[in-house]
């Protein structure tokens, strides 16, 4: 086991839950590691149903802790997320005018909107400039030609920063590329989130988060998978704490999905990054994962695995080199055995001890 504290020194993006406990257990014990903390609009103001957060304050209280965070931590950017996936009346000026004045009239020290479509984007380049605009990682750029498609069209220096897609984040060669071809921006990755990769109920979620006052992770098609496709709880694009390391000096920016969880599972996921520590997939299921949530769900696929076991020993080796050609490669379904009470691994996904 590494220590990374001085490699994820100001490196990560945290989702605020809204708990009272957040402050003293997580801003001030995590301080120096935190470069910004992510959140949501308040309910009060209306802009949607969603509950996207652990905790959903009134707005009195939403303002007094965010004010308390910022003046405890002057430099723990405050971002505020408009992802509102369809915007619908969002876009009638009454309405545009009113998301523009949010971060004024909260006055609570917001330099920061991170927004998942370009349309709202451009609005807030014109006329909020002095704005630091994040794009969502729910616009999908995940290849070079997208953010050269972005730079040409508004400019690098109008781009803070990219939360790159979810099926990039094993592309190393790919972030080596746009850090040299573009390196005004700053990009941002997802570290714990293990949704499947390729999943087509993934704009029903975006949906469902940005409108529904209770996310039906029930329905969803990854709660209902059989055992011959169980595989592909193995596709996801999270990444293990044992290898974050591979990312350093490729990123800049590394993010953990937090706004839904309890105030002490933000801290111990917190402590398996920074140690880098080696995992069980009950770790993953249990504590660490934004998706791994979803394996729960499915009771038959619980009840034929071993929580207790880690990820193979050849994990980084095979995902770094993914070709997405899942059907075709195999590896996953190994992996996904691997786990199974009494499974082999076949001798290729080779279980650590």
């Amino acid at each position: 086991m590494a220590v990374y504290t001085h490699e994820l020194y100001n490196r990560i993006s945290l989702g605020w839950n809204q708990d009272e406990k957040f402050i003293p257990e997580i801003a001030a014990k995590y301080q120096e590691y935190i470069t910004e903390i992510f959140f949501s609009p308040p309910l009060a103001l209306k802009l949607g149903n969603g509950k996207e957060h652990y905790k959903e304050l009134e707005l009195e209280a939403y303002r007094e802790q965010l004010t308390e965070i910022k003046a405890a931590y002057p430099h723990i950017g405050l971002n505020m997320l408009y992802n509102f996936f369809c915007m619908g009346d969002h876009l009638k000026p009454d309405k545009i005018k009113k998301l523009l004045d949010i971060p004024q009239k909260l006055d609570v020290g917001i330099e920061m909107l991170s927004v998942s479509n370009l349309l709202l984007a451009e609005i807030i380049m014109k006329e909020l400039p002095h704005i630091k605009l994040h794009l969502s990682v729910r616009l999908n750029i995940d290849t070079f030609e997208k953010v050269a498609f972005l730079v040409d069209k508004y400019g690098e220096d109008s781009i803070y920063c990219i939360n790159l897609g979810r099926n990039s984040v094993y592309q190393l060669p790919l972030f080596q590329k746009l850090k040299r071809e573009f390196p005004g921006i700053k990009y941002k990755i997802i570290l714990n989130e293990f949704c499947t990769r390729d999943c087509l109920d993934s704009d029903l979620h975006s949906q469902m988060k940005a409108h529904n006052s209770y996310l039906h992770v029930e329905r969803f098609l990854c709660a209902s998978y059989q055992k011959h496709n169980w595989w592909r709880y193995f596709t996801g694009q999270g990444i293990l704490p044992s290898d974050i390391h591979h990312w350093f000096g490729q990123m800049d920016i590394f993010k953990i999905s937090s706004r839904w969880l309890p105030t002490d599972q933000i801290a111990k996921i917190m402590e398996f990054y920074l140690n880098g520590e080696e995992v069980s997939l009950g770790d993953i299921i249990y504590t660490i994962g934004q998706g791994g949530t979803r394996f729960r769900y499915n009771p038959e696929f619980m009840a034929e695995i071993d929580v207790d076991r880690k990820y193979p020993q050849d994990y980084w080796n095979r995902r770094s080199k993914c070709k997405f050609n899942c059907t075709e490669c195999g590896y996953c379904k190994q992996v996904a055995d691997s786990f199974l009470k009494g499974g082999s691994n076949n001798g290729t996904a080779v279980v650590s001890s």
